[in-house]
């Protein structure tokens, strides 16, 4: 399965994910944060994870960083 990701842009930026958070969709959120955490004033940011199905360890390194 895949990860879908949906970002809704703000002062506290949200990111929504649905599916699997692993090994091979991990690069993709990295890419979406590092986008997200380029800008400045950014002090805080919302994960919505609700619809997540699994989140293994490369998944937890993306909020550990």
């Amino acid at each position: 399965m895949s990860l879908k990701i949906h970002l809704q842009e703000s002062n506290t930026p949200t990111l929504s994910l649905e599916g699997r958070l692993d090994t091979h969709t991990a690069p993709n959120l990295d890419k979406i944060l590092d986008g997200v955490l380029a800008r400045k004033g950014i002090q805080r940011m919302v994960f919505v994870l609700g619809k997540l199905e699994y989140l293994g360890s490369a998944g937890i390194r993306c909020f550990v960083r």
